[in-house]
């Protein structure tokens, strides 16, 4: 059967810190070959220096070069991820979740975006916060399960299939903006598309944050609490 979205799973979880978004995509694309079964999938939770995580499409423009350059020297160095969508940043105020699992028992590519919707929105929920699904169209990597409160994207999706010795397996990424400001974020995205040669523009106005929503900072480990069954984090 696919995976029951409707209740919170049990999770195989890591919380890894990686030295760049390069290092960090490899590892998560490696994650499958963590020990999990059908019932039981595996969480990478992780977070890496500044980095802008770009599309298969992205690595096609045709300033990519001029543009992965321009944005290394402006401190966010660029490294093309499998999965599709747009280009995503990501750095020490965001975090980032994967969720891996092995294709069976009807498993859809809707089934799998569904259970990680289902986790952002119950953690959003254990801070008091209602969220909304659907394409945040002028923000980064616009997608239709991106994750809005009060209007704001604060958090995206994106999904990869492969196959290894025989065994194919889902990965399911969520990028969750913790406490980066939004301005920063849309200027290396804009100055991504802009050097590339893409019309393609991210409005800083669309983009939220978890500690700007509740008005305070929320810590990595407030975060991960609020993943574990239980009371709500205070």
């Amino acid at each position: 059967m696919p995976p029951d979205t409707a209740a919170p799973a049990t999770y195989a979880r890591q919380l890894k810190r990686f030295a760049s978004a390069e290092e960090a995509l490899r590892r998560q694309d490696g994650f499958d070959t963590s020990p999990f079964t059908p019932d039981q999938p595996s969480l990478l939770v992780w977070q890496s220096p500044r980095g802008l995580l770009a599309a298969p499409s992205d690595s096609r423009l045709a300033g990519f070069g001029d543009a992965a350059r321009a944005c290394a020297a402006a401190g966010w160095p660029v490294a093309v991820r499998r999965a599709g969508g747009g280009l995503c940043p990501v750095s020490p105020g965001t975090l980032q979740f994967a969720i891996s699992r092995p294709v069976a028992g009807g498993l859809t590519i809707e089934a799998a975006y569904a259970e990680m919707v289902a986790l952002i929105e119950r953690l959003l929920g254990r801070f008091g916060l209602s969220a909304q699904v659907g394409t945040c169209e002028t923000a980064f990597c616009p997608g239709r399960y991106d994750i809005a409160v009060a209007g704001r994207k604060i958090a995206g999706m994106a999904q990869t299939w492969r196959s290894r010795a025989g065994v194919r397996t889902a990965t399911t990424g969520a990028s969750l903006i913790l406490n980066e400001d939004p301005e920063v974020l849309a200027d290396a995205v804009n100055l991504f598309y802009s050097t590339a040669q893409s019309p393609l523009r991210c409005d800083a106005g669309a983009i939220g944050s978890l500690s700007g929503t509740l008005a305070r900072d929320v810590p990595v480990a407030e975060v991960l609490a609020a993943l574990e069954p239980g009371p709500a984090p205070r």
